[in-house]
């Protein structure tokens, strides 16, 4: 068995600072734990990272925000390599006195790029092409686009940043279902940016099933076996954040609404009904009582729950192409009542780490019921099931005992337990 496969452990860690000078400095001792972050709503991967200095480091290098780190591991016999850059040094603490600690803040070269850029420039064409052109015309690198935009757009953008541009055009975004659009970026992903829709990650096959306790273990032999590297997938701990917020829901229009759309060019004013069954039925409809009712109405007829008002501008720019004033209203309440449901139910847990997962992937969760343990326990129907990795935290610490990783995950649904049955009358 290779060492890296045992529970928790990696290999062949290395960890290499660029300074200003041109010089390369091995700091893989030194580094006592860094962490890599990313998420759905993340255009990019981060990270933090803490060491020690008893060397002179800071002078030697020197360190002051400007430097390049390349970071490298094997993990399941799977090379990964990170190139981040330096850009905020801070906390830097006496631990005693010759050594000092010391906290930095990581981020992509793209991220500079952005930082650094401002354009003027129309664009037309579907919204995933559009953001597929900025990204590759002003960040130097390609996207791959696996639910295209339904909408057609003409855009004009002044001074603006591209990844402000980007969270604009993303804003007003929708695949054919009306379901929203993510761009992000993963560890274990192709090695840049993808543009995937909430509605088509939720509906993927859940890639692996992870239990709370040694009785939810995948693995065939139990917990004796969870340093094998299929068999671990086993959750230390799990807090669920937040769940079926019905007020929040009910108050932002997630299942009713109603917009009234001014034209300024055609001096019109027009009302459009939005409701969740005709427009965007949940992937799990079970979690929508038919019997919770307020004034004899139910969640879908709750349309005076939240009132949009727009304004539109159905000639501008005098062309067939529409733009960020002329997009149809009910696709962007469609829009937005997938976007507040995604995050129904959220579970934060920390976990094996999972060979290949990444944010956008589903997995089964399989959480005990709270009753004592006697022999054979069934799993808690409501919260157990399929969830979405919304984000992830790559976990690495390096001691003396050796490297370790762990997984920090975020999961979200807009349901419950696909196993929960309805009561019977």
């Amino acid at each position: 068995m290779a060492t890296d496969s045992l529970i928790n452990s990696l290999s062949s860690l290395s960890i290499i600072i660029t300074g200003v000078n041109g010089n390369k400095y091995d700091v893989t001792e030194n580094v006592t734990s860094f962490t890599i972050y990313e998420s759905i709503d993340s255009f990019f991967l981060s990270g933090i990272m803490s060491m020690y200095d008893d060397s002179g480091l800071i002078n030697r290098i020197p360190l002051v925000g400007q430097e390049s780190i390349a970071i490298t591991f094997v993990k399941d016999s799977i090379k990964r390599s990170i190139n981040l850059n330096i850009i905020d040094i801070h906390d830097v603490t006496k631990i005693r006195t010759d050594v000092s600690g010391i906290k930095f803040r990581l981020v992509p070269t793209k991220e500079l790029l952005n930082s650094a850029s401002t354009f003027s420039q129309s664009y037309s064409g579907s919204s995933t092409s559009i953001i597929s052109s900025i990204h590759a015309d002003h960040l130097n690198e390609s996207i791959r686009i696996y639910d295209g935009g339904a909408s057609t757009m003409n855009i004009v953008f002044p001074y603006i940043k591209p990844y402000q541009a980007i969270s604009k055009v993303l804003q007003s975004a929708f695949d054919v279902d009306g379901a929203p659009l993510f761009l992000f970026e993963t560890l274990n992903g192709p090695g840049y940016p993808v543009i995937k829709s909430i509605k088509s990650m939720m509906s993927e096959e859940a890639k692996f099933t992870i239990g709370e306790s040694a009785l939810f273990n995948t693995g065939l032999a139990g917990s004796t076996v969870r340093g094998m590297t299929d068999d671990r997938h086993h959750i230390d701990s799990i807090k669920q954040e937040a769940a079926y917020n019905t007020l929040s829901l009910l108050s932002r229009g997630s299942y009713a609404s109603n917009v009234t759309h001014h034209d300024i060019s055609l001096k019109t004013v027009n009302n459009t009904v939005f409701n969740y069954k005709n427009n965007a039925e949940s992937v799990n409809p079970e979690m929508i009582s038919d019997h919770f009712k307020l004034n004899e109405y139910s969640l879908s007829g709750l349309s005076n729950a939240k009132h949009h008002v727009l304004n539109h501008n159905s000639k501008a720019f005098e062309n067939s192409l529409p733009n960020f004033t002329t997009i149809e209203p009910r696709s962007l309440l469609i829009r937005k009542s997938y976007t507040n449901r995604m995050f129904l139910s959220t579970l934060n847990i920390e976990v094996d780490p999972i060979k290949e997962i990444e944010c956008g992937n589903c997995i089964n969760v399989m959480i005990q019921q709270n009753i004592p343990t006697l022999d054979k326990v069934s799993a808690d129907k409501i919260s157990s099931g399929k969830y979405m990795i919304s984000a992830i935290a790559h976990i690495f610490t390096n001691t003396s005992e050796g490297e370790t990783y762990k997984m920090a995950i975020e999961l979200v649904r807009d349901g419950i337990g696909i196993n929960h049955q309805k009561v019977k009358k």
